[in-house]
């Protein structure tokens, strides 16, 4: 029984890390003003982070993408971004 416990801590404490790190990739963000409110999720586990939401721009997306590959701990990033131009576009 002793090793299910530790085993439970373990996975608890990756947890954490993972939460850790996808909070520093959206700080990043933030600071680099790239995510725009709370348009961008972000997803991290062994060293792989998925990227996801909406951004008015190729440009963010690429930066988005950048910014978060700085963030120690992440090897990998799968950038699932979507960019709606409508978002940025002046009405007709």
């Amino acid at each position: 029984m002793p090793g299910l416990v530790r085993g439970n801590r373990n996975r608890n404490q990756l947890r954490n890390q993972d939460a850790e790190i996808e909070q520093s990739v959206i700080e990043n963000l933030r600071e680099a003003s790239i995510s725009v409110a709370n348009s961008i999720e972000c997803e991290y586990c062994d060293g792989r982070l998925v990227m996801s939401g909406t951004l008015p721009s190729y440009y963010r997306k690429q930066m988005a993408q950048e910014c978060a590959a700085q963030v120690e701990g992440v090897r990998v990033v799968i950038n699932k971004i979507q960019v709606d131009i409508a978002e940025t576009s002046p009405p007709a």
